[in-house]
């Protein structure tokens, strides 16, 4: 707004020139944040100015506007759920993936079109465009407890792998895929993401010191305190809905 500030700089130097005796003060404001929330405007009123009127000289085309538009900001948050490329993809209802990246099309599609019926629902006679919702920036990535989901699949993936038989490797693949509905609920809380972290660190070090009893002890522990971890949290009850 380099242009408007320099319209109102000028008009008040003209103003001071001209000799002219005015019945009140004449006021400069320069605000900061004009476009988010108006913080600027909102300090300079709590510095203690006021005013009679005001002239904002927003751009209008060299038109006199008695209005102006109001703006708010928002945020949409959209979650998604990883999963392995190299495994089939379960429905999203059972706990399958989820590609936030392609929700988030569906969501400019549905501004797209809202843009369009606003184009012809809100105009206003003293504005020369209609009111619209405008997407300013668009970021993708993995949220923490995403990651944490996806680290302790792979933990799991990698000890399953690690067992030596085929078909045992399948049927916990296939169990680990049928609770982990109900295992991203439960690792969303940092007590048990914090603590199911801990008892994977103790499983590996004890492996790594060749320390088979040990390893085994805490792997039991680690499933004890899992499985009670998904009672808690409707375990049962989550999937008595879905096959019943």
């Amino acid at each position: 707004m380099k242009g408007g500030i320099t319209c109102m700089v000028m008009a008040a130097k003209a103003i001071a020139e001209s000799g002219m005796k005015l019945k009140g003060d004449v006021k400069v404001g320069t605000v900061v944040d004009e476009e988010a929330g108006g913080m600027g405007t909102l300090a300079l009123i709590a510095e203690g100015n006021r005013a009679d009127a005001c002239l904002i000289t927003e751009a209008t085309n060299l038109q006199i506007a008695p209005l102006c538009r109001g703006i708010l900001w928002g945020k949409i948050v959209i979650d998604g759920r990883s999963g392995s490329i190299e495994m089939k993809r379960e429905d999203f209802r059972e706990g399958g993936p989820v590609d936030a990246i392609e929700k988030g099309r569906m969501y400019l599609k549905a501004i797209k079109n809202l843009n369009q019926e606003w184009a012809i629902t809100k105009q206003h006679k003293y504005m020369t465009l209609p009111c619209q919702i405008n997407v300013a920036e668009f970021h993708a990535g993995k949220g923490h407890m995403e990651q944490i989901a996806e680290l302790d699949n792979q933990f799991h993936h990698i000890l399953y792998a690690a067992c030596g038989s085929k078909m045992l490797e399948h049927q916990l693949v296939d169990y680990h895929s049928y609770v982990m509905r109900i295992r991203r609920k439960t690792l969303s809380t940092i007590e048990r993401s914090t603590a199911s972290n801990k008892e994977h660190r103790a499983i590996m070090e004890a492996i790594r010191a060749g320390k088979a009893d040990l390893a085994e002890r805490r792997a039991i522990e680690h499933m004890e305190n899992a499985y009670e971890n998904m009672v808690k949290n409707g375990l049962y009850d989550i999937y008595k809905n879905t096959e019943g």
